[in-house]
């Protein structure tokens, strides 16, 4: 077995997010827009608390802007 190429590691691991957050982008961002527009609204009041942040940070799905 050969030595692990570190920058070919690191690279690839890069390339791989930067391709997570583009899908991410397009499938929460434009396809269900309106969707999750719909459940934060139903969800939490204009002015989210520290302990909803928490939880919407940890789920990744931060509030819509307004």
């Amino acid at each position: 077995m050969g030595q692990l190429n570190w920058k070919r590691l690191i690279l690839g691991g890069l390339l791989a997010g930067l391709i997570i957050d583009a899908s991410e982008v397009l499938v929460n961002g434009v396809i269900f827009q309106a969707d999750w527009a719909s459940v934060m609204e139903a969800c939490i009041s204009r002015h989210p608390q520290s302990k909803q942040m928490i939880v919407m940070n940890l789920w990744d799905s931060p509030p819509e802007s307004r």
